[in-house]
This record gives structure tokens, sequence and C-alpha cells, in this order.
């Protein structure tokens, strides 16, 4: 469970089922924050760390925060073309498609399936970068935060219906590199999915995917609520949204596989690595 959350929270997120399904953000909110995202002004730009590929964290002009989202502050991805050094990206992703695009994808996912995890994402110019994804701030610690500060173990918490969510979007998206960094929880219990840009791998197959938090639900029940999320998706539906996107090596094929093997599962089993 949750550490340091009130006893009536603590109890909702042990039973598991009564955590709110009910979106943070409704479509006009959504619409709103792409806007901000999209036309807002920037103040200033700066990277995490030193690495070079480090995503930029933008300041824009703009006063609209719904909790926890925020149209003040968003990270940025460039859009261009790169063959990354990363052993993992080289392995499972065709360079020709950018994280930014990936990162714009995941969003869209999200959105027509009724996921609710990942925060608005928009593409658009920043400063002397480029092109590139600007992704809402999310106000909530990462999974390691909450490992580190107060030693929650993400593996005990296998009741909470949005950690099943995530697992489940992870293997539609066939994301490669769901670490304790990349993904956000609130005090409720409320999972984020951020940092996409590691999805859509080229092959059909589920042998790259990552995602720690699914390490925690081996042998646990599927949640009804992600069963009826994945029931509603067709074939269809995720040509209609990937077609958009100039993939090469099969990549829509691949999100169908995993759906269909998404439906016929009742217990979560480990896959990839």
């Amino acid at each position: 469970m949750v550490p340091k959350i009130k006893n009536e929270v603590e109890e909702k997120n042990n039973k598991g089922c009564h955590v709110t399904a009910t979106p943070l953000l409704s479509d006009i909110d959504h619409a709103r924050i792409q806007f901000a995202l999209r036309f807002m002004p920037e103040v200033q730009l700066f990277r995490y760390n030193e690495k070079e590929r480090a995503p930029l964290h933008v300041k824009l002009r703009s006063d609209f925060n719904p909790e926890p989202y925020h149209t003040d502050r968003a990270v940025y991805k460039q859009s261009r073309v790169l063959k990354k050094s990363g052993s993992t990206f080289n392995k499972f992703m065709d360079p020709m498609i950018t994280d930014a695009q990936r990162e714009l994808l995941a969003y869209h996912i999200d959105r027509a399936f009724g996921f609710d995890l990942v925060p608005p994402v928009v593409i658009r110019p920043v400063g002397k970068h480029g092109s590139g994804s600007l992704q809402s701030w999310v106000s909530c610690m990462s999974g390691g935060q909450w490992a580190r500060d107060y030693g929650y173990d993400y593996k005990q918490n296998t009741n909470n219906p949005w950690m099943h969510r995530l697992a489940a979007f992870d293997i539609l998206i066939g994301s490669v590199d769901r670490h304790a960094g990349n993904w956000l929880m609130d005090k409720e219990g409320r999972v984020f999915a951020i940092d996409n840009g590691y999805s859509f791998p080229k092959r059909t197959c589920m042998g790259g995917i990552k995602c720690l938090p699914l390490r925690g639900l081996r042998g646990v029940p599927v949640s009804d609520d992600t069963r009826k999320i994945i029931s509603r998706i067709k074939d269809e539906d995720i040509f209609r949204i990937m077609h958009q996107y100039p993939f090469r090596c099969n990549e829509p094929f691949g999100v169908c596989r995993r759906l269909q093997y998404l439906k016929g599962l009742g217990v979560w089993q480990p896959v990839g690595r």
C-alpha cells in the first residue's frame, strides 16, 4: 500500500476496486491543456542533467494548472531522427521514428481507449531546438522516489487497479523501458505513465517489454477495470490511429498481437525482460 496516506484511502487501495477510475480531466480540460502547451510562450529552458540527450524542462507563461497537471511546466523531447547509443533503443526501435512521435502516439492510444494514464502531449517548436513533443508536468513522485523516501514497495500493491492499467498499457504499446523513474503516483495510489519514448518496438513479439510494476503482479488476476478497457479495443481502431505515423517494421501488427494476448489473459504473467 502507499505509505503516509490517511487510513480511508489506504483501505481503498488495499481493496483495490474502490479506487476511483473517474478521469481526472474532462475532454475540455484536455483541450485547454493542449492549447496552452501548444501556444503559450516559453519563459525558461534547462536540462535535468548534463547528459546531451536529457529531456528539456520548459517553463511556459501559463496559469492553467488543474492539479496535478501543469501547463506552466512541461517536458520537451526533440523531433529528430537519431540512432541512439543505448543498446536497448538500437535493438528494439526503428530509429526513423522519433521519441517525440512515440510520445504523442502513446498519448493518443491512452486517450482513445480510456487508460487515463498519460499526461497531455502536443508537438510544437521550442526555442532553437526545433519541433518536438511537449508533455504536461505532473506534480507527483515517481515510483523510485516513493521507494527511496517512504519505503513503498509496488510489489505489495497488487490490488491497485491503476497498476493493472499500467501493466496492460505497457504490454499494449510495447514499452521496453518502464523503470521506477518513469511512472508517477499520487497519494491516493493514482498512477501516471510518463516518458513513453521507448514504445512501439519494431518486432511483433513481446520479448523486449520491460515493465517493473508488472513483475509484482505475477499470479494476480487481471482487474475487472482493466479487462473492460481491453475488451473494448479493436484492431481496426489501432490501425486507424497508427496509420498516421511512418512505421516501417510492422509496429501496428505488433500492437494488435499484444492486444490479443491481453484479451486472453486471466492472470498476470511476466513477459519480456
